[in-house]
């Protein structure tokens, strides 16, 4: 049957859109696809706009909000991540339970790029650091008149309810250890539990364990005082100039976030060619600047301003750094962490 000219013209104006429509979509849908579990605003979206683009492909980002949740994540379920981001101290746990790859360092040929202080080519490589952080003591001076440097500000009872501290049993109960004068990594259970029941005190004055809205809430007035990572208030502080960060007069705790391949991940390649990208000189440089946060490119520090380069908790003055400590694997010494971190969640 023959249709009238003026009829096939309307139903081909209509279709053509159709067909475009359909032709974009398979060509989304045939992108390769990069699956990260990561912290929260550790990656400039422009960024990996820029590696979509370089590598024809796209990047889905889940956002957890502690070490213990990432890892109760990978281990009940099969998530089919490309790149994980653990702390530093939670790779070998992740390494010894096979939940992450070795690394072919030769298909990281931008690893060199990396300090020293922060990393060494081990054999076998489960991870490259990524982003350095310290936690400390975050406030409002515009609302606050007299604060001690000190973890002790959390036995303020004059700010009761106006506080919250890291929602992590490491750092949690490692400040309530440093105030004590004891390790961060200490393995005595004697010290763990007088460590808990400090930090069961000192939640009477806590609106909550917190690690994400802590930085709205510091900005907004919510809260006064934080105990919170460099790079949050960091951020914080390009919204409000009133928020301080102060390093803790017992020594601040600090950890390395970094880049892992879990076992099963469906993109080993893409996942190699990514994180060669996030240590890259300029892009390590792009993403301290966007993230607040210091990475161990130390071939990016140069391109860096003035206002980075001298800004101390970026880059801590030599008696804070003396005074730091960095929170370790501590094998099955840890359930005396996890048994203390439920004993006071309970309180």
């Amino acid at each position: 049957m023959k249709f009238p000219k003026a009829i096939v013209t309307s139903v081909a104006i209509m279709i053509l859109p159709l067909i475009a429509l359909l032709i974009g979509g398979c060509g989304t849908s045939n992108k390769q696809k990069l699956y990260i579990y990561t912290w929260s605003e550790i990656f400039d979206p422009a960024l990996i706009a820029e590696f979509e683009t370089k590598f024809d492909c796209k990047v889905i980002i889940d956002i957890f909000d502690t070490n213990e949740s990432m890892y109760a994540k990978l281990k009940l379920t099969s998530a089919g991540y490309d790149i994980i981001c653990p702390s530093h101290y939670f790779v070998s746990i992740l390494a010894q339970q096979k939940m992450i790859q070795a690394l072919d360092s030769k298909l990281l040929p931008d690893l060199m790029n990396l300090d020293p202080k922060y990393f060494t080519l081990t054999d076998p490589l489960y991870a490259v650091p990524y982003i350095v952080s310290f936690s400390g003591i975050g406030y409002r001076q515009d609302k606050i008149n007299e604060i001690s440097p000190s973890y002790g500000v959390f036995g303020r009872v004059d700010l009761r309810g106006r506080m919250t501290m890291l929602n992590d049993s490491r750092e949690a109960i490692g400040a309530a250890l440093k105030y004590l004068g004891y390790s961060v990594n200490s393995r005595e259970p004697k010290e763990i539990e007088k460590a808990g029941d400090l930090l069961i005190q000192w939640k009477k004055n806590l609106a909550k364990f917190e690690s994400e809205q802590y930085k709205s809430g510091l900005s907004s007035g919510e809260f006064l005082v934080v105990q919170g990572y460099s790079t949050d208030i960091l951020q914080v502080q390009s919204e409000n100039k009133s928020v301080v960060f102060l390093f803790p007069s017992e020594g601040v705790i600090t950890s390395i976030d970094c880049l892992s391949i879990p076992e099963g991940a469906q993109n080993t390649e893409l996942a190699y060619k990514f994180i060669n990208f996030m240590i890259g000189t300029e892009v390590a440089a792009q993403n301290i600047r966007y993230a607040a946060a210091l990475s161990p490119v130390a071939s990016a520090y140069p391109l860096l301003g003035e206002d980075i380069r001298n800004n101390p908790i970026y880059f801590p003055p030599k008696d804070v750094i003396d005074k730091m400590e960095r929170i370790e694997d501590l094998q099955g010494d840890v359930q005396y962490y996890y048994k203390t971190w439920d004993r006071v969640k309970a309180s």
